[in-house]
C-alpha cells in the first residue's frame, strides 16, 4: 500500500465524457487511473488534463513529486502512473495571461488553429451520439476564444513551419518521458508508463527521421517500466487500441465506464506483479 499516487496522463487519464460536463477541471472519479489509485493507496492526486501534450504531463508530474518530497513524503510511499500521449501536441508558455487552465502555459494540438465541429472525425457523428452536444459546444467555444486571442494564428503558423516534419515534436515528447524516467529513478520512485494509442509508440520510437539526436535519447528509455495493453492490433497496443478492438462503449471519442474500470483491473495486476518483482 503507498501513501500517495500521482497519475499523468491527457483526456483517457483524466476520464473525458465519463461526465457531461465538458468544462469540469476535475478528473473524473470512475477514470482507469482513479480506480487503481483507490487500489493501491490512501492518497491520490491525478494532474491529467484533456487534450494536453507530453511536456504538460512530465511538467506537472515532477511538480508534485517535488512536493511530495518537500513534504516529507517517503519516495518508496509514492507510486507514480503515466498514460503518453501523442507527441504532436506541444505547450507554450505565452508571454501574457490566458483565461485557461494552467495560464500562462497554452496547450496546441494539430487542431487548435481549425474549427473542429467542421472536421472529418466530428462531421461523421450523429447528434444522438452521447456528449455529442457538450463536446459540440466545447470545440465551438475554444475555436472562438483562441481566434480571439490570435491563438489560431500563432498555431496555423507553428503547424506550417514546425509539424510538417515529425523530428520536433519526436524528440521534444522523448527529452520530456527521459527526464521524468530519471526524477522517479533518482529518488527510488516506483511507477509505470503507458500510452493512449500506438500512434503514440509510433510517434516515439518510430519516427521516420533516424535522427541521431533523438536516437540518443530513445537508447536512455526503459521499455521494461512500460505496460502494453493485451490484443493484437499492432506492435503497440494502448488503452484506446485495446478498447476499440473489444469493442467497449464510447462517446464521441472516448471510451466509458466498463473500459476504464477493466483497464483499471489491468493496470492493478500489472503494478502488483511488478512489486514482487
Amino acid at each position: 500500500m503507498y501513501k500517495l499516487v500521482i497519475s499523468g496522463g491527457d483526456s483517457f487519464t483524466f476520464g473525458a465524457e465519463l461526465n457531461s460536463n465538458a468544462k469540469s477541471f476535475t478528473p473524473h472519479k470512475k477514470s482507469w487511473a482513479n480506480i487503481v489509485a483507490n487500489k493501491i493507496s490512501t492518497k491520490h492526486v491525478n494532474v491529467a488534463r484533456s487534450g494536453r501534450s507530453n511536456s504538460y504531463i512530465a511538467r506537472h508530474v515532477i511538480n508534485q513529486v517535488n512536493d511530495a518530497i518537500t513534504n516529507n513524503i517517503n519516495p518508496q510511499d509514492i507510486f507514480v502512473q503515466v498514460m503518453w500521449t501523442f507527441t504532436d501536441r506541444c505547450e507554450f508558455a505565452l508571454g501574457m495571461p490566458i483565461p485557461e487552465y494552467d495560464s500562462p502555459w497554452l496547450g496546441i494540438t494539430p487542431h487548435t488553429h481549425i474549427d473542429e465541429t467542421k472536421s472529418n472525425w466530428f462531421s461523421k457523428l450523429t447528434k444522438n451520439t452521447k456528449n455529442w452536444t457538450g463536446v459540440y459546444n466545447d470545440l465551438k467555444n475554444s475555436y472562438e476564444r483562441y481566434y480571439e486571442l490570435g491563438i489560431v494564428d500563432f498555431a496555423s503558423q507553428y503547424q506550417k513551419l514546425v509539424q510538417t516534419a515529425t523530428l520536433h515534436s519526436t524528440y521534444s515528447s522523448l527529452r520530456d518521458i527521459l527526464l521524468l524516467q530519471n526524477i522517479l529513478e533518482m529518488h527510488n520512485i516506483r511507477h509505470v508508463f503507458s500510452y493512449v494509442n500506438h500512434n503514440v509508440m509510433i510517434g516515439l520510437f518510430k519516427d521516420d527521421s533516424n535522427n541521431v539526436f533523438a536516437n540518443s535519447l530513445r537508447n536512455f528509455i526503459k521499455k521494461e517500466n512500460w505496460y502494453n495493453f493485451p490484443g493484437d492490433f499492432q506492435e503497440y497496443t494502448g488503452f484506446d487500441n485495446w478498447a476499440k478492438e473489444n469493442k467497449y462503449e464510447y462517446a464521441t471519442s472516448h471510451p466509458l465506464e466498463l473500459a476504464h474500470a477493466d483497464a483499471a483491473e489491468l493496470m492493478y495486476r500489472h503494478i502488483q506483479k511488478q512489486r514482487t518483482q
